[in-house]
C-alpha cells in the first residue's frame, strides 16, 4: 500500500543539506566529511573505518562506513546499520569475486617489480547528501584497482532511508509508473545533451552523435538506468556511471530533477511505499 509523505518528511527539523545546481557537477563545497551528525536528539550519525591488508591475496580494503548511534531508538539503530553492513559487504564481495588468484598473480613477471607491490585496491567513502529526523540519503563511492589494469574503477552505490519508516525508500515503488519514469528519462535525457555536446562542441560531428547514442542508450525508460539516485533540498539527484551516458575520461554524470518535474505536481509529494 502507498502511503503519501508531504512537506513534513522533508522539512521538520532540517539542519543539514546540499545545493545541487543544475549544472552535472556537484559544488566544490560538497566534500567527504566524517563529522559526527545529529540526525535527532537521541540519534547520531558516526564514520566507521574498516582496513585490511591480506598479503596472501594481494588485496588492500580501506573502508568508511556510517554508523547509527540513536540511544531511545535500538530498533532503528540495529536496522539502519544492518542494512548499511549488508550494502558494504556485498561490494567488498564482488570486488574478492573479481580478484586474480594469488597463483596467477606469482606468475607475472614484471622486472623491477616486487611480488610485494602487486596489490589491488578497494576504496569506498561515502557522503551525507541530505538529512533530517526523517530522511537519510547517502552515496557512496567506491573505487577499485585490479593489478595490470589500465586505470582504476569508480562507481557510485546509494542508499535513501526513510528513519520514520525505519526501512530504505524504494526507487522502483517510488516510480513505478512508466509514465512517470518516461519524463524523468526525457528530461535527463535532454540536460545531460545540453552539457556534453555543448563541452564537445569543437570536436567534430562523429564525437557529438557518439555522445548523443550514449546519452541515448544510457537514459532509456528503464528503473535500472535510474537507480543510483539521492535525495536532496530541491529534488532528486540523479547519479550516473563512468560509461553510462559519456566516456570513462569525463567522469561521473549527474542531473537534478526538480520537484516540480515528480509525480503529482507538488514540490514535496512523494510516494514511498
Amino acid at each position: 500500500m502507498r502511503t503519501y509523505l508531504l512537506i513534513l518528511l522533508l522539512l521538520p527539523n532540517l539542519v543539514f543539506a546540499v545545493t545541487i545546481p543544475t549544472q552535472y557537477k556537484l559544488p566544490t563545497s560538497v566534500v567527504f566529511t566524517y563529522t559526527p551528525i545529529m540526525i535527532n536528539q537521541s540519534c547520531k550519525l558516526i564514520n566507521k573505518h574498516l582496513s585490511k591488508l591480506n598479503k596472501p591475496h594481494y588485496f588492500t580494503l580501506n573502508i568508511n562506513y556510517p554508523y547509527l548511534n540513536c540511544k531511545d531508538n535500538l530498533i532503528l539503530s540495529k536496522t539502519f546499520n544492518r542494512t548499511i553492513h549488508k550494502a558494504v559487504n556485498h561490494e567488498i564481495k564482488d570486488f574478492k569475486n573479481n580478484l586474480q588468484s594469488p597463483k596467477a598473480l606469482r606468475q607475472h613477471h614484471i622486472p623491477g617489480m616486487p611480488l610485494n607491490t602487486r596489490s589491488n585496491t578497494f576504496y569506498i567513502n561515502y557522503q551525507v547528501l541530505f538529512y533530517n529526523k526523517n530522511i537519510i540519503s547517502l552515496r557512496f563511492s567506491n573505487n577499485t584497482y585490479y593489478f595490470l589494469s589500465a586505470h582504476p574503477n569508480s562507481y557510485f552505490t546509494t542508499i535513501n532511508y526513510n528513519a520514520a519508516q525505519n526501512k530504505v525508500i524504494s526507487w522502483k515503488k517510488l516510480f513505478s509508473n512508466s509514465k512517470d519514469l518516461k519524463v524523468i528519462a526525457q528530461y535527463s535525457r535532454d540536460q545531460l545533451a545540453k552539457i556534453l555536446i555543448g563541452n564537445k562542441a569543437k570536436q567534430g560531428l562523429k564525437t557529438n552523435a557518439i555522445t548523443l547514442e550514449m546519452i541515448r542508450f544510457g537514459t532509456k525508460a528503464k528503473l535500472e538506468n535510474f537507480k543510483v539516485w539521492n535525495i536532496v533540498t530541491e529534488g532528486i539527484l540523479m547519479n550516473f556511471q563512468p560509461y553510462q551516458v559519456a566516456a570513462y575520461v569525463q567522469g561521473p554524470q549527474f542531473v537534478l530533477l526538480p520537484w516540480s518535474l515528480l509525480p503529482d505536481n507538488n514540490n514535496y509529494l512523494h510516494n514511498v511505499s
